[in-house]
């Protein structure tokens, strides 16, 4: 579903829309959401949400509905489903 908003132009990154899915953001852009599309019914009551979770390279402000990248997100947070020790034991032959 995300990556379908994106690629509808859903986000602003610093200003500039976006359609991109595979964006690669940087430490200090801000990530926010077009005027026209705050107003979209899926978006309503997300300035309202307390439970939201952020991961912790991301400053929300939910008043704006925008973010700012601070960081960038660690092997840990991510936490992949694979065991990476075994993919360069497969390629490295």
């Amino acid at each position: 579903h995300a990556r379908q908003l994106v690629s509808h132009a859903y986000f602003l990154v610093n200003g500039k829309p976006v359609n991109i899915p595979s964006y690669q953001v940087e430490k200090e852009d801000v990530i926010a959401f077009k005027e026209n599309k705050k107003k979209k019914i899926l978006f309503k009551n997300l300035s309202e949400a307390k439970k939201l979770e952020t991961p912790v390279w991301l400053n929300l402000n939910l008043s704006k509905l925008e973010c700012i990248v601070i960081g960038q997100p660690s092997l840990a947070e991510v936490n992949p489903p694979v065991q990476i020790p075994l993919i360069f034991e497969f390629y490295s032959r």
